[in-house]
């Protein structure tokens, strides 16, 4: 089970289903960040990361927005970084 999968709130059960509550999208950067101080990642690696918690299109969104910001980095070969990591 991935991080994003224990930390969302389940919200209804019954025979058939399971209904978790969304994340924010400061609550998906936190998630972004909290794997990327573990080690670099690939853009599939987080994809696979936060598949059940965040839509590929929201994640582009997000990194976009992280980026810009100076909080993540991507290297030449496509590996994203937290913060001051990439040299």
């Amino acid at each position: 089970m991935s991080k994003a999968v224990e930390r969302m709130e389940k919200i209804f059960e019954d025979e058939e289903v399971e209904v978790y509550k969304g994340f924010t999208d400061e609550e998906v950067e936190e998630l972004i960040e909290e794997l990327l101080s573990e080690r670099p990642m690939t853009l599939a690696e987080l994809r696979d990361a936060l598949r059940i918690a965040v839509s590929d299109e929201r994640l582009r969104w997000l990194l976009k927005r992280m980026v810009e910001r100076r909080k993540v980095f991507f290297d030449p070969r496509s590996k994203v970084y937290f913060g001051g990591e990439y040299v």
